[in-house]
């Protein structure tokens, strides 16, 4: 064999390899396009509404423990006064 032929052949397996790795590549790149068909085909509606329902459902309610907050506050304010009143007074 020359050196000619041997830089032929250096050249051809290289191409192989190129041939073999974008066939590859390619194979990968049909499955995620299958896989990201199948999700923007996939009915997301039910979700979303059910979502909706919870977050609407937990929003009703988000002044409802600042609220209790205050009068827990406001009844231990008023047992502390009573409490004093009731030491001056007895």
């Amino acid at each position: 064999m020359s050196g000619e032929d041997v830089s032929l052949a250096r050249i051809e397996a290289k191409i192989d390899v190129l041939v073999s790795q974008t066939t590859a590549d390619r194979t990968r790149l049909d499955d995620h396009e299958t896989r990201i068909r199948a999700l923007e085909k996939a009915d997301v509606t039910e979700d979303v509404d059910d979502h909706e329902k919870r977050i609407r459902s937990i929003e009703q309610w988000r002044y409802a423990l600042p609220i209790a907050s205050v009068g827990t506050v406001l009844t231990g304010v008023a047992a502390i006064i009573a409490a004093i009143a009731a030491l001056k007074g007895g």
